[in-house]
Formats: C-alpha cells, structure tokens, sequence
C-alpha cells in the first residue's frame, strides 16, 4: 500500500512504465486519487503541483503517468480512465466539448535553446543560431565560447518545442537540412542529453532548464532572456502553452486540485518552475 498523499510518477527510465488503471489499485480510491497523464512536456510543472497540492492535502494520492500522445490522452480523459489529461498543443475545444470534457489553460512555458555548461558564455542572434543548425557554425569559439564542437540536438517535427522554435525564427532549418543532428523523440531525453553532452545544444523549455539543477543553461537569442515578464511582454516570443483537460463535471478531488492551481500558492509554484501562469478569466478557481 502506497502511504497517502504522495506523488507517484509513474515513469522511470531504469523501470517500465505502470499503467495507472493497474497502479490505482494499490495507491487510493478513487475519492482521494487523481490520475494524470498525457503530454510529457508539461509534466514538471504539473509534477511541482502535485507536489505542493499534495503538501497541504496529505489525504490525496496524485498518480502521474508516462505520457499519451494527443488523441489517446483525450481518449483516456473521455473514458474515465484518467482525471485529468496534460496538453501542450492539438487541443480541439469542438472536439473536446462532444466528449464532454474541458480544456484549461494554466500556464504559458517559454521554449529555450539549451546549452551545455562546457560551451562557457555565448551570445547568439536569431540568424547565429540558424547558422549554427545549418552546420556554418561548428565550434563554440566562433560565438565567443570555448574551443568545443557544436553539438545539435532537435526534436522532430511535429512536436512541440521543434514546431514552436521553427514558428517563431523564420531562418531555422527543417530538421532534413540539419547537420549531422541528434533527433531526440522526448522532451526528458532532450534534457538529459543537454545535461550530459559536452558542446551540446538544443531546444527545451523552461521547467526543463529549472529542474537541471544547473546541469545545462539557457542560450538567450538576441539578448533576450525567457524570463516571466519578457515572456508577458512578446519580447521572447518563442511560447508553448499548458492545459489541463478535465471532465465538465470533474471530480471533488480534481476541483479541489484546480483551485490549488488557480491560487496564489499554485501561481508561486508554477512562477518558480519558469512558467508564466494565468489567472483571473482564463483559469476560474473552482470551488
């Protein structure tokens, strides 16, 4: 028996994923459990929530999954079998409404370049860091960092952070036309590799650089860094969003977690993990 109030993250590299149906079993009932899966890119900001929420109610169980792509998350959500699906993007509310389900957004998550440590203090322009990804840059020196090989990481398209970054700077390459890349499938693969990769660089977003630890950094283009009030202000303009879909009559359990999010509490911790939350109209606290 898993002891009450405890965060369960069911992922684990060195361990196969749990399906939460079978994990609940053991973890709560289903008064005091809330099962979320769904996309892996908003899960650390989720992950902190759960954290804090489970902080203040020690009687309720938050079992996180692996993550499902779009439509099975959304499937998942519809059929009961999770409370709460995590979205980043494919979110259709037309869809969404004939499943009787709901999608709140909570936060707006700034996608960064990462940059290993080793590659010491660089400052790039938006056309430097096309010019890296089209190989014209392939040493760290040339952008005033130390005498290391440019590393490239990317995710492919279709996913988020490479979708966003490909919107956002109009000279980024697709990734066929990249240089001898490293296609990485999930955002937590993307962010180990940043951490352990000397030279290495590649996009992320923000909850990613904060959980590191210091392991990699962010590469600011144009001078600009992803904080929070640039972020509000469209001067990073490089944004992914955060949803929480929910059923239109959710649970006790799950009201009670989405006003956490709504308050100030879930605003700090959300603020903390790099997020820009939203409040007032666009995240009514639920009673």
């Amino acid at each position: 028996m898993i002891a009450a109030g405890v965060v369960f993250i069911i992922a684990c590299e060195s361990r196969p994923a749990v399906p939460i149906a079978d994990a609940d079993v053991t973890a709560g009932t289903a008064s005091d459990t809330i099962r979320i899966d769904g996309s892996a890119g908003v899960r650390p900001l989720v992950e902190a929530l759960a954290g804090g929420y489970s902080a203040q109610r020690p009687n309720t169980t938050i079992l996180i999954g692996d993550g499902l792509g779009s439509t099975a998350r959304v499937v998942a959500a519809a059929e009961g079998r999770i409370d709460i699906a995590m979205a980043s993007h494919g979110v259709d509310m037309q869809d969404l409404r004939s499943r009787g389900l709901t999608a709140v957004e909570i936060a707006r998550v700034a996608v960064v370049f990462g940059l290993h440590t080793s590659a010491g203090p660089v400052a790039v322009t938006e056309q430097q860091i096309c010019d890296v990804y089209r190989g014209k840059i392939a040493n760290w020196r040339e952008l005033g960092g130390v005498d290391s090989p440019v590393v490239l990481l990317a995710r492919p398209e279709g996913e988020v952070d490479g979708d966003v970054v490909a919107a956002g700077v109009p000279c980024f390459p697709a990734v066929g036309d990249m240089r001898g890349v490293r296609v990485l499938e999930q955002p937590d693969e993307m962010a180990a590799a940043l951490a352990d990769t000397p030279g290495a660089v590649g996009m992320t977003s923000l909850p990613f650089v904060q959980v590191s630890g210091g392991a990699f950094r962010v590469l600011a283009i144009n001078g600009v860094e992803p904080t929070p009030a640039n972020v509000l202000a469209g001067l990073h303009p490089l944004v992914r969003q955060s949803f929480l879909i929910i059923s239109d009559d959710p649970a006790p359990a799950v009201r009670s977690f989405l006003a956490f999010v709504a308050s100030d509490a879930g605003a700090a911790i959300m603020e903390t993990g790099g997020a820009v939350p939203l409040r007032g109209t666009m995240l009514a606290p639920y009673p």
